[in-house]
């Protein structure tokens, strides 16, 4: 690879792995970057959540490599003084990007929780569910604090809603 190359891939913040001897690129995030309620539940309904939550961020960046490759690109071309596109495919196979997939797995997100105190059968009423809107103050192994009510726990259980297909 030529120098003018490589400081142009530096430029747009590659840096080569020298293990691998390819150049990587991590994806830059906005800290307020968040999937919608929606993604979630279709990534956590999934038969293989991991999978579906990287290929949605793969889908979610697909705009942005390709607009930093057109750009590299237009650089190349310039230095080269070249009058048509120069071909970079050598180049594009020596670099890959690192998805901002821990961005995405530190995004809070609210269910409902529900609590099995062993008094009642969930299926039985919704009355005796715990919502989102009760602050659980204090959890230990053995009970749960909701509004000075101390709760033996059987079982707890998040309440995810049904997808909306």
């Amino acid at each position: 690879m030529t120098d003018f190359m490589e400081d142009i891939l530096i430029r747009h913040h590659f840096q080569l792995d020298s293990k691998s001897n390819l150049y990587q690129h991590e994806i830059p995030t906005n800290p307020n970057d968040e999937l919608s309620d929606e993604v979630i539940l279709d990534i956590l309904h999934s038969n293989a959540p991991y999978n579906t939550l990287s290929e949605t961020i793969e889908n979610l960046y697909v705009s942005y490599i390709t607009n930093l490759k057109s750009q590299i690109q237009k650089e190349v071309d310039f230095e080269l003084n070249s009058l048509s596109s120069t071909n970079i495919s050598a180049v594009v196979k020596r670099m890959y990007f690192i998805y901002p997939i821990e961005h995405y797995l530190k995004q809070k997100f609210q269910v409902n929780i529900i609590a099995d105190t062993g008094q009642f059968l969930i299926e039985m009423t919704l009355k005796n569910l715990i919502s989102l809107n009760i602050l659980i103050r204090q959890r230990s192994d053995k009970c749960i604090t909701i509004q000075g009510t101390n709760l033996p726990i059987k079982y707890i259980h998040s309440a995810l809603p049904d997808r909306k297909e």
